[in-house]
């Protein structure tokens, strides 16, 4: 084991969907089939938040919180446990006290661009 310092920008290679860099690891390892290792990929999605249309979506297609450039405070929530309410309360520097009890709904601000915020919504 090591540690790997990456830096955000590059850590992810733009050409591939996040889908793809998810299930990257699988595919160099042969472990499963392709419709084993796509099922993994979009159950780990799932888990963290994310839906089945985030897969074809490039790294350089998110925004807010993936993209800003402000220092968030805190540590960053376990995706396997994450806190009630919306999964960025914890550290967001707008929250509401409505964040912290239930999960904003996903909303198409422009084609496209959808944004899961109660301060939007």
């Amino acid at each position: 084991m090591q540690v790997m310092f990456q830096d955000p920008d590059s850590a992810l290679d733009p050409r591939m969907p996040i889908g793809e860099l998810v299930g990257e690891g699988l595919m160099i390892h042969h472990i499963g089939t392709v419709d084993d290792r796509r099922a993994g990929v979009l159950e780990t999605m799932k888990r963290v938040g994310m839906e089945e249309y985030h897969a074809r979506r490039y790294p350089y297609e998110f925004s807010g919180g993936q993209c800003q450039r402000i220092i968030l405070k805190g540590d960053a929530p376990s995706p396997m446990n994450r806190p009630r309410g919306c999964r960025f309360h914890t550290r967001c520097p707008v929250a509401v006290d409505h964040c912290a009890v239930q999960d904003p709904q996903m909303l198409e601000i422009e084609p496209g661009h959808l944004v899961a915020c109660w301060r939007l919504n």
